[in-house]
């Protein structure tokens, strides 16, 4: 349907109301030809036993008329249902955007990589808009964007899944309502110094990265989606 609209969108500015015409304008002239055409006609029938109006002219009127009034129903009611998805679509990304911001996402990811911690309150954030995601209620009827938003879901849960596992409470930091990865093995946070801890460590970090990044990336295609298709 999206592919159709889109051929429909490309035809309509110069197309849309002349072909209606045209072909409405067609159908009426087979349906009643000229004064000129019936009198030559009439002689022509009369000297030579042969008709220039066929007897299916009418049939031919009736259907170009037909189809002229159809296509221009077709493309008004193509045209209306695609205004209503593009403003629901609206409406969900609104929705959701809501709940977790573009901002939301980069102060997020900020003190995930390079502090290590999430608090308690985007962590709540963020499990309220995976929900609301999952909801059928805020399904896009873009394909593109819906696949897009999938695909953020998918990430962020890989990423939270991670979250969930390595993250604790500490109790020197000055902020309670913040878990931060593993602390026991980083040294800043009072972790024992040794090498084993330091490269247990290192390979948290890198995990915790390789996951942060990806998520990153799914979320700026699903941005770039909205803004190609809800803008139009």
């Amino acid at each position: 349907m999206d592919r159709l609209v889109e051929i429909f969108k490309l035809i309509r500015p110069r197309f849309y109301n002349k072909l209606t015409w045209l072909l409405v304008s067609s159908g009426i002239v087979f349906l009643s030809p000229s004064i000129i055409i019936i009198i030559l006609n009439h002689f022509i029938e009369k000297e030579f036993h042969f008709s220039i109006i066929g007897s299916s002219d009418t049939l031919i009127g009736f259907s170009l008329i037909i189809l002229g009034i159809a296509y221009n129903v077709g493309f008004y009611l193509i045209e209306n249902k695609n205004n209503s998805s593009l403003e629901s679509d609206r409406r969900i990304f609104n929705r959701l955007n809501e709940i977790l911001s573009e901002q939301d996402i980069n102060s997020f990811l900020d003190a995930l990589i390079a502090n290590e911690l999430i608090s308690h309150d985007t962590n709540d954030s963020i499990s309220n808009f995976i929900d609301k995601c999952n909801l059928t209620e805020n399904k896009f009827s873009k394909s593109k964007l819906e696949g897009a938003k999938n695909k953020v879901i998918e990430k962020l849960e890989y990423l939270m899944d991670f979250v969930l596992a390595e993250f604790f409470s500490h109790p020197n930091l000055t902020v309670t309502d913040m878990n931060v990865m593993r602390p026991e093995l980083n040294i800043d946070r009072g972790g024992s110094p040794t090498e084993e801890n330091n490269k247990k460590h290192i390979k948290l970090k890198a995990d915790l990265r390789e996951r942060a990044f990806s998520f990153e990336k799914a979320y700026q295609v699903y941005r770039n989606q909205a803004r190609k298709y809800l803008q139009e």
